[in-house]
């Protein structure tokens, strides 16, 4: 039964066999509630940074490229934090999930430079719907976590999970996932992939 320190968490510990972190001072466990708050918190303040890109370029202080090239910056930065906080740190992020990692990102470029290209030709106004618009990239990379997540899970043996709502308006996307209870891990809609989008607050229990 291994723990190993992560260089992504450094006051924490990973336990593998139950993909959980140990606080390592107090030597207390670390809720999945908590560490999916504190994911929280971190795409908060990237959703923070690229509104603030956005509002440079709706005000005319940044130009169309290099908004492109910031967002896209942010938009890998919190997709990679993302799936190494699920799996316990960078240490233990595999060649394999950076690949998996990858090809969530070429999606996303692919979709950020079709916005970057309905901006340059009007079809997206430079008002607050842009910025409204990018933000949801920022919040994206929770849907990074959870598939990250459920892998681990799944390698341990987990067969099912069940949809728990986050504090927050639900959609009623969410409202029917959690409905269901107890299902076959993949039997649930993603988080990310549902109405309410990288917007969601719920996450999953397994068993």
């Amino acid at each position: 039964m291994r723990e190993r320190r992560s260089n992504l968490t450094p006051a924490f510990t990973w336990h593998d066999r139950s993909q959980r972190y140990r606080n390592v001072s107090t030597g207390r466990w670390v809720s999945r509630v908590q560490v999916r708050q504190a994911l929280d918190i971190t795409l908060d303040r990237s959703r923070n940074e690229v509104a603030r890109l956005s509002r440079d370029l709706v005000n005319g202080r940044m130009n169309l490229a290099d908004w492109q090239k910031q967002v896209a910056r942010e938009v890998k930065t919190m997709h990679m934090a993302s799936a190494a906080l699920a799996k316990g740190g960078w240490a233990q992020m595999t060649p394999q999930d950076t690949g998996r990692v990858g090809r969530v990102l070429r999606d996303e470029y692919g979709y950020l430079a079709q916005f970057a290209a309905q901006i340059k030709s009007g079809q997206q106004p430079l008002d607050g719907s842009l910025v409204s618009r990018a933000n949801l990239y920022a919040q994206a990379p929770r849907g990074t976590y959870h598939a990250v997540e459920e892998k681990g899970m799944m390698t341990q043996g987990k067969t099912e999970c069940r949809n728990e709502l986050g504090p927050a308006d639900h959609c009623e996307g969410c409202l029917q996932e959690t409905a269901k209870g107890w299902v076959p891990i993949g039997g649930l809609v993603p988080i990310g992939h549902r109405l309410c989008l990288s917007n969601c607050h719920c996450r999953l229990e397994y068993r």
